[in-house]
């Protein structure tokens, strides 16, 4: 959500992509993208709020302790 040079060298060297002097947003986000499952280059506030909203719904209203991982399959890397 903010330009962070250095968060962008790091997703870019995960994807063993060459990175740029000055990586820009939309680079990172085409050097990473391939790499998730659903790919995506990162996850978008609109990606993440159905998981709020339904945990501040009554339809939550059983859920305790649990760990929800809103990640677009990230933990799951695509080589």
């Amino acid at each position: 959500m903010t330009y962070n040079e250095q968060r962008f060298r790091a997703a870019m060297a995960q994807s063993n992509k060459s990175t740029p002097a000055f990586p820009t947003a939309q680079e990172t986000w085409d050097a990473r993208a391939p790499t998730v499952p659903l790919g995506v280059g990162w996850l978008q506030p609109e990606d993440i709020s159905p998981m709020a909203v339904f945990l501040a719904s009554d339809a939550a209203a059983l859920v305790t302790g649990a760990e929800m991982a809103v990640t677009g399959g990230d933990a799951a890397k695509v080589s």
